[in-house]
């Protein structure tokens, strides 16, 4: 069973409160749920990153005056929906401005490869990888859901040469929750795990 098959087995919606219960505490299934509250500029550049050669003829189309690039790439953002996003990417011009290097450069091909650049090793690019590496579910599954989760997985990034901050972790974790196994999904057999991010 690969990640998202399992995945869709434990994950599911609330609809009373639009949260995400997680029946399982393993860490992995966290993957998706995670990337899909990395919604922003920093979760669009990792997907670019990843996904650049699917990419790369919409981005260099009609490449011309680097002034254009910021809003191209938001277009793009509000047309690119991966099949694990139930929305699209969403961001501003004054975000992508926002990101230094891209300024540097004086042709809109350098604004684009500095634009790559910026989610290269972050969150969102270490759950992109972790998505299809087997190995780094496995060290995720080591880590425990408990108030320190979001250190080990900073840690466990670090040592994957990523580089996120606990606040990233938290944010991502927004929404989600645990739930004992249960045959009823809006039952009251819920219990805190990860202090206020998760309830």
């Amino acid at each position: 069973m690969n990640i998202n098959e399992a995945i869709s087995q434990e994950v599911k919606r609330s609809k009373r409160d639009n949260t995400t219960i997680i029946r399982s505490e393993k860490p992995s299934l966290l993957i998706i749920p995670m990337l899909k509250n990395l919604t922003g500029v920093k979760g669009f550049s990792a997907y670019v990153n990843a996904n650049y050669e699917e990419l790369q003829d919409k981005l260099e189309e009609g490449l011309g005056d680097k002034k254009e690039t910021p809003q191209k790439l938001v277009n793009l953002g509000k047309s690119v929906k991966p099949e694990f996003m139930e929305k699209y990417y969403e961001f501003t011009v004054e975000d992508v401005q926002k990101i230094k290097p891209t300024w540097y450069s004086s042709t809109e091909k350098g604004v684009i490869d500095a634009f790559r650049d910026y989610g290269k090793a972050g969150l969102a690019a270490f759950l992109l990888e972790a998505r299809s590496n087997t190995e780094l579910q496995k060290s995720l599954d080591t880590l425990k859901l408990d108030s320190n989760f979001a250190q080990s997985l900073v840690r466990l990034g670090e040592s994957n040469n990523y580089s996120f901050t606990t606040q990233e972790v938290n944010d991502a974790l927004t929404g989600l929750k645990f739930r004992e196994p249960s045959n009823d999904d809006e039952g009251e057999a819920t219990r805190k795990v990860i202090g206020r991010i998760w309830a």
